[in-house]
Order: structure tokens, then C-alpha cells, then sequence
């Protein structure tokens, strides 16, 4: 039988092997969508997500977590039969609606769950691993469902939103045959937390007087009154960490995710068919999912010099011009920010000691809905009269500018007065 890990990265796989991810955006477009239309379809998109965050977090808390996967996966595949049956912009812009609140469900709620199966299963050490390993699965997901996309959709858009809306179904399976409701990680005041065994303090080494039953007890799971949004805003409130990686979220990793929905609109404004726009996608996919699995491997690398320097890479290549500055410009981006991402999203999960383990992820992901919705009205504004090349240069400015502040500011902090 293939072990968890195997099985977790499988499932990370088919729920990103989708192969309208390549041509979504040009099939919206070539159906009459304006750039200030796809700018609002994206910003409902965004929105929708946002509204949903919390409350899902909250219930993700409260209920068994693999029935809230399974219905993030078939809300998606509504949205795509509902694209497929109603193709202008009410039927795209209900089918975002059901894809936001399916993006909500999922958002927290698998990196809470992965967590705590394997804190169940006495192997927390294997988080950061597998976790890296499952998010450069996802990648490589992503980057097979655009290698392949383009080419499906020169047969038309309807067989890749086929594929797309047959395909979560396997996740579903894969989910409900993988997990089962294993206890919520939290620790008692005082007590050793499984996060803190991730990184255990030099005087953790020394001789301890505390008795085996009473650290049995310590680290046995606890109940706790507080409601799950009560208990994620008090960790906010007594952690800096959390705070400065909501922050990186908000400010800097929502470029890369806003940016991501122009990268075939870019290429096609370039003349670029549409097997060659999957396969140069792919590719920016294929060098996110080595940095990302590389990333896990790397527990000292902070997230804000790596953002900088995909940022800087950006820009270099826009102000060089040519077609294959900007694609290897793209590539480094991708990559670069696939290896900030998961030391972003790792360090989380290892800081929180919490009840709220979900409501506090979903916490961080509200931000990036916020500020994305503005950035992609910037985009939508620019982009009118011109072309898409704007969402790379806001992109590129974007993350090298809030990047730097922030390791600036982090730099400063840790200098001391």
C-alpha cells in the first residue's frame, strides 16, 4: 500500500491537474469579457473567497475537516459545468462565486488537517517535508493541466472544462479514504505544543524534574472554551510571528497570485499559440514546484530576501523587453516565490500552538483576498487601451517594493533600539 505521504502528494496532484487552469482567462476574453470585466469577475472571485474565509475557518474547527475538502472539490467542479453551460459573464461570474467559497473551504482547513493526522500518528517531525512535498505536487499538477490545456483547447474550451469538473471527483475519493477526524492540536498554558517540538528550545535539552505522568499529560490533547475565532485572534494578539506572516501574505505573496491569472493573457497578447502558451506555463509551474519542494529542505531560508530577489528578477527582464527576458523573468518569479511561499507557510503552521489551527490560517489568507481585489482593479484599469504586459510590471514593482519594506523593517526589529 502507498504510504501517507505518497497518498497526500497524489491527492495534492489530481486537485491541481486541471487543464482549463492554461485557458480560463482567454476563454473569457475571446467570449466578449473586457479587461475591466475580468478585472470584477476576478475581484468577485477574490471577494467571495474573503467573505467565506473566516466563517470557514471557524467551521473547519468545529467540524470533521476531510467532509469540508470533499465539498471545496465538488464546489469547483460546479463552477466549471456552470461555465461550460452559461459562457458569459453572469454564468462566469456565479461560477467564481462557487469556486470562492470552495477555494474558503480548502484554504486552512488541509494544512490543519495534514497537521494533526500526522501529529495523531506520532510523526510531526515529517511535517515540514510533506507539506513542502504535497505543494510542489500541487505544482506539478498545475504545470501538467497547462502543458496540456492549451492543446486540449484547440479543440475548443469545452473538453478541458470537462476534464476539469471529472477531476476533483478523484480527490474527493482519494480524501475520504486518506483521513479520518483525528484530534485537534493544542496545548495547555505552559505546556510543550506539537509546533514547539518542530524546534525545541537548547534548555529543553537539559535534565527535566517534571514527572512522565504529568508531561504525559502536557502533551495529551486538551479541550478549550474558547470559540475558535476568539482563540486565533488572542494568537494574533500574542504573537508578532503570526502577525509579520499575515503581513507577507497580505502584502507580498498576493502579487505572485494575482499575477498568475495574467500569465496567458500576456503570452497571448504576444502572438504565442496555444499548445506553446501551456507548454511555457508549464514551465514556470515545473520551476515553482522544484522551489517548493527544495524549500522544505531549507528551515533557515526567511520568505522576505527570496521575495525580493523574485521581485528584482521580474523587473530586470520587463525593463531587457525581449520575449525570452520576460519568459525567463517568469520563470524565476514562479520559482522563487514557490520556495517563499512554503517557508512562509510552514513557519506558520510551527509558530501556532493554538486551538484554532484552522481559523488562524484562514485569518492570514483573508488578507491577500482584500488587498488582491485592488490589484486587480489596478490591473483591469491599466490594461484598458493597452495591453496585459501591465500586470507584470505591477507584479514585478509590487513584490520587490513591499518585500523590501518589510525585510527592512524585520532587519531593524532584529537589530534591537
Amino acid at each position: 500500500m502507498p504510504s501517507f505521504a505518497t497518498r497526500w502528494y497524489v491527492a495534492c496532484f489530481c486537485r491541481e491537474a486541471l487543464p482549463v487552469f492554461p485557458v480560463y482567462a482567454l476563454m473569457m476574453t475571446r467570449s466578449g469579457i473586457a479587461p475591466l470585466q475580468l478585472a470584477t469577475l476576478f475581484i468577485v472571485w477574490s471577494g467571495t473567497a474573503a467573505i467565506a474565509e473566516v466563517p470557514t475557518g471557524v467551521i473547519a474547527d468545529r467540524v470533521e475537516r476531510r467532509w469540508l475538502l470533499a465539498a471545496a472539490c465538488l464546489l469547483r467542479s460546479a463552477a466549471f459545468l456552470l461555465w461550460l453551460l452559461a459562457p458569459q459573464f453572469w454564468g462566469y461570474l456565479t461560477g467564481f462565486v462557487l469556486w470562492g467559497i470552495g477555494s474558503s473551504l480548502w484554504s486552512g482547513t488541509a494544512e490543519a488537517l495534514l497537521y494533526e493526522t500526522l501529529a495523531e500518528r506520532r510523526a510531526l517531525h515529517t511535517f515540514p517535508t510533506i507539506y513542502a512535498g504535497g505543494a510542489a505536487a500541487a505544482n506539478v499538477g498545475i504545470g501538467t493541466a497547462l502543458a496540456v490545456g492549451g492543446w486540449l483547447a484547440t479543440f475548443g474550451f469545452a473538453l478541458p472544462l470537462l476534464l476539469s469538473a471529472a477531476l476533483p471527483l478523484v480527490t474527493v475519493t482519494l480524501l475520504l479514504k486518506m483521513f479520518g477526524d483525528p484530534p485537534r492540536t493544542m496545548a495547555a498554558d505552559g505546556a510543550t505544543s506539537p509546533a514547539q517540538s518542530l524546534h525545541p528550545p537548547a534548555q529543553s535539552l537539559r535534565p527535566q524534574t517534571q514527572s512522565l505522568q504529568s508531561r504525559a499529560q502536557a502533551l495529551r490533547p486538551q479541550t478549550h472554551s474558547l470559540h475558535p475565532l476568539a482563540q486565533a485572534l488572542r494568537d494574533f494578539r500574542r504573537s508578532p510571528a503570526i502577525r509579520e506572516l499575515a503581513l507577507i501574505f497580505a502584502a507580498v505573496l498576493v502579487f505572485f497570485g494575482v499575477f498568475d491569472e495574467y500569465v496567458t493573457l500576456l503570452l497571448d497578447a504576444r502572438g504565442i499559440s496555444l499548445p506553446a502558451i501551456g507548454v511555457t506555463f508549464a514551465a514556470c509551474y515545473a520551476l515553482r514546484a522544484v522551489g517548493m519542494a527544495a524549500a522544505g529542505r531549507l528551515p533557515t531560508l526567511r520568505p522576505l530576501p527570496v521575495l525580493a530577489l523574485a521581485g528584482a528578477a521580474l523587473l530586470v527582464a520587463l525593463i531587457a523587453g525581449s520575449a525570452t527576458a520576460i519568459a525567463t523573468g517568469c520563470l524565476l518569479y514562479f520559482g522563487l516565490n514557490g520556495v517563499a511561499e512554503v517557508r512562509a507557510g510552514t513557519e506558520l503552521q510551527t509558530t501556532m500552538d493554538g486551538a484554532a489551527r484552522a481559523t488562524v490560517t484562514s485569518l492570514t489568507q483573508f488578507g491577500p483576498h482584500i488587498t488582491g481585489m485592488a490589484i486587480y482593479l489596478c490591473i483591469g484599469w491599466l490594461a484598458t487601451g493597452r495591453d496585459y504586459l501591465m500586470a507584470a510590471w505591477v507584479a514585478g514593482l509590487g513584490t520587490t517594493l513591499f518585500a523590501g519594506l518589510l525585510w527592512l523593517g524585520s532587519l531593524r526589529r532584529a537589530r534591537g533600539p
